[in-house]
């Protein structure tokens, strides 16, 4: 059995004060002066924050001026408030809360909607995307294998989550909840939309390898993306104008001895899979939540489910 959620939420909070697990910071990136650039760079202008557990970069063309700056301000004002909500680490946050007590009435609006469409990508993927697979995480790191994985595999499949008009609950004192694999992803698109509120169309966010892309830098037609491999070194080069891109993948909680992302089924021997998964899609919130999913699935499944939702599919192998 699962040991205490409780004992497990005590010994987390001293050192996830912030909201998520980060992929590396560099396995995706602005490269205006990539191989292929359509044209030289534009100059831009970038303004940094400690957001999420990550570092969030907001960049612009130049020059700037005042109107810009208030824009990028609100932006990490809007995404500092979200992370309030969305976080389960903050003491008192609304998970938080669900993962000690099982049962909360007043969830606010923004936590409702993103539970809403994580419980729908969670359909789509055959709960390849899963908010209750923080459960199995914590199971492996205690170190429960076996028949045991595999009845908390059956116990945390999405259902047990219950969202509805009373509250959300979870059907058991054994599963967590965590939407660290969507609510990234939710954020930047939040921050695009004060910037768009603000009249600053183009513009680039990354959230340590969760990217939107807005408009261009100006002189190009797209922003230039680079993902890396295992080496450090280009991978794959993806031009992006208003469109996504999320990239997943063990390589940070590996080095601090555990996966944050599990294969699944995870009750079953490990298939190979790939350095990291990248999903290109039309908004930051599905291309978080579809790389996820893409890295946890096996690379033939992670193909078509992929290509039954629309969303590019981007495998680095190591």
């Amino acid at each position: 059995m699962l040991k205490s959620r409780r004992r497990f939420l005590q010994g987390t909070s001293a050192t996830a004060a912030l909201l998520f697990t980060p992929w590396t910071l560099r396995a995706v990136f602005f490269a205006p002066n990539a191989p292929h650039a359509e044209s030289a760079a534009a100059p831009v202008f970038e303004q940094t924050r400690l957001l999420m557990d990550t570092l969030v970069t907001i960049s612009t063309p130049r020059p700037t001026n005042q109107r810009v700056a208030e824009a990028v301000e609100a932006a990490f004002s809007e995404a500092t408030r979200l992370e309030a909500i969305l976080t389960r680490h903050a003491p008192t946050a609304p998970l938080d809360l669900l993962n000690q007590q099982n049962i909360i009435r007043d969830v606010p609006p923004e936590l409702r909607r993103l539970l809403t469409l994580a419980l729908h990508i969670s359909a789509a993927t055959k709960n390849a995307f899963n908010p209750l697979a923080v459960t199995l995480a914590e199971a492996k790191r205690q170190g429960i294998h076996g028949n045991e994985m595999k009845r908390l595999e059956t116990l945390a499949e999405p259902k047990a989550l219950r969202l509805d008009d009373t509250g959300l609950r979870l059907e058991s004192a054994e599963l967590l909840c965590s939407l660290d694999g969507i609510a990234k992803g939710f954020i930047v698109d939040a921050i695009s939309s004060v910037l768009c509120r603000h009249q600053v169309f183009n513009h680039l966010i990354n959230a340590g390898g969760d990217i939107f892309a807005g408009g261009s830098p100006g002189n190009q037609h797209s922003w230039n993306l680079g993902i890396l491999n295992a080496e450090g070194e280009i991978a794959r080069m993806i031009p992006l104008r208003d469109m996504a891109l999320a990239t997943s993948g063990n390589s940070e909680s590996l080095a601090r001895g555990y996966e944050h992302i599990l294969p699944v089924p995870c009750s079953e021997a490990k298939v190979r899979r790939p350095f990291s998964a990248s999903a290109v899609a039309p908004n930051a919130t599905l291309a978080d939540a579809y790389s996820t999913a893409l890295f946890a699935l096996d690379p033939q499944r992670a193909e078509s489910t992929a290509a039954r939702a629309g969303v590019g599919f981007i495998a680095v192998t190591a």
